[in-house]
């Protein structure tokens, strides 16, 4: 069971300590769930997530859409509306997580350890929790908070005859299988003001024949702030979005999902970064990176890390293809690469490439393998050599430096290796100190050969 989650916020210091109250909802987030979408709607200058960067756990489980005030404006079509339409928001973060279930929660929320979720799987149930209340400066670990025993928020109703808001703030946590979402068309998109959008859902999911479910045993806390009903702007309509409403108006492409909206991750903007800051190897990472997912590697080994240039090219291509990095150095990684060491889909090997000890790790076969060490004559040989022997027929073989003449024993050692694997067609990149691809045994497919040209 997978668990995805979605958020939706703006930078505008709602409630007050956004920051503070946002670092510790994703952080507990990061701690739980498989994957997290946070939406920035319409913030007035950087989104909240580049705010808080320095302070959230680094992880490939976060991605964020930011969506500007001007895109906003399109979105809604002019339409007057709250400053933060979350029903669009939260409807963009569905339509793009991959988990079996999906938890939407407020940027305050701190979320419950895993271990609570494996109450809840039904797939054919709504589920709404009951939160609890906590003020900023009582806020402790997510480990220690899952002990406490504050009181949980009680029954609700927007008026006499409501069923459907079964606890207050239930916006807080709903929470049901990616089936459910999109049997009602997540949330009803034409309530782009605020109060009765969360009861609203619930609705739905009951008009389409889901059970709801109230939680009342797992521990979720809501950090205070001030304000309160979704903050300004213009309110909906109760009777159509409670008493009157029976089907929903959502096309079938809600969420925008025929859109193309350009998705952040932790590793995009270090990969954005690289590409940016020119190096002995900046002009070839774009390359790099599409190479790995047009062939959709799942495994590539990587020879030589120091400042991860060529390291955040293939991480930030291998979350896109769920794939997996290997690494080997005979030192650590220095500078910003090293914070994604452990959280993300990437192993690293200190020690010397064609040691005993180094090949018995690595992947018993992989799609790529980049070799950007020595480039001296023995040991880019015997490289080659030994990784060409568990890469994959048709795999790449990539080396740094071909075309550098501070390093001609490299390019005798690649000459060498191709004299004796006349099968494999090659192409070098003569730029920026030279790029030299070897397809192992086979000529380039027609998507690697388009991005040679």
């Amino acid at each position: 069971m997978t668990i995805g989650c979605v958020l939706v916020s703006r930078n505008d210091n709602y409630g007050g300590n956004l920051k503070e109250r946002a670092t510790y909802c994703i952080n507990s987030l990061i701690n739980t769930v498989d994957e997290i979408v946070y939406v920035d709607w319409s913030s007035d200058k950087n989104s909240l997530v580049d705010e808080i960067q320095g302070d959230l756990i680094y992880s490939n489980k976060l991605k964020w859409i930011v969506i500007s005030p001007e895109e906003a404006n399109i979105l809604l079509d002019g339409k007057p509306s709250q400053k933060c339409v979350e029903v669009l928001g939260r409807n963009i973060g569905i339509r793009r997580l991959n988990t079996d279930f999906i938890l939407s929660t407020n940027i305050d929320v701190i979320c419950p350890t895993r271990n609570y979720f494996d109450l809840l799987q039904d797939k054919d149930t709504f589920y709404v929790g009951a939160r609890r209340n906590i003020p900023l400066s009582e806020v402790t670990s997510q480990e220690e908070l899952m002990k406490l025993n504050y009181p949980q928020v009680g029954d609700s109703g927007a008026f006499i005859g409501d069923v459907w808001s079964l606890v207050n703030c239930c916006g807080d946590f709903q929470y049901a299988h990616k089936d459910v979402w999109y049997s009602i068309r997540g949330f009803e998109e034409s309530l782009i003001g605020r109060g009765f959008t969360d009861s609203n859902v619930q609705k739905k999911a009951q008009l389409n024949g889901f059970k709801l479910k109230v939680v009342r045993d797992i521990p979720f806390y809501h950090i205070n702030h001030e304000g309160g009903f979704g903050g300004s702007g213009i309110i909906n309509d109760m009777d159509f979005s409670l008493r009157d409403f029976e089907n929903t108006t959502n096309k079938e492409d809600w969420g925008f999902n025929n859109m193309k909206l350009d998705v952040h991750t932790l590793v995009n903007d270090f990969f954005e970064l690289k590409i940016g800051t020119p190096s002995d190897i900046s002009e070839h990472l774009q390359f790099l990176h599409d190479v790995t997912v047009v062939m959709n590697a799942k495994q590539v080994v990587e020879l030589g890390v120091r400042e991860g240039c060529s390291t955040s090219a293939f991480l930030s291509a291998l979350t896109e293809t769920s794939g997996n990095l290997w690494s080997c150095d005979i030192q650590r990684p220095i500078g910003e690469v090293a914070k994604f060491l452990d959280n993300f889909n990437w192993s690293f090997n200190l020690g010397n490439s064609i040691s005993l000890t180094t090949i018995k790790v690595i992947p018993n076969s992989y799609d790529i393998v980049f070799i950007d060490t020595s480039h001296f004559f023995n040991e880019t040989y015997q490289e080659m050599t030994l990784y060409f022997q568990n890469l994959r027929l048709g795999g790449l073989m990539i080396l740094h430096d071909s075309n550098e003449p501070v390093y001609a024993t490299e390019k005798d050692a690649i000459n060498r290796f191709m004299d004796l694997h006349t099968t494999s067609e090659w192409f070098e990149f003569k730029n920026n100190h030279g790029l030299f691809v070897i397809c192992k045994g086979s000529e380039f497919s027609t998507k690697v050969r388009d991005l040679l040209k």
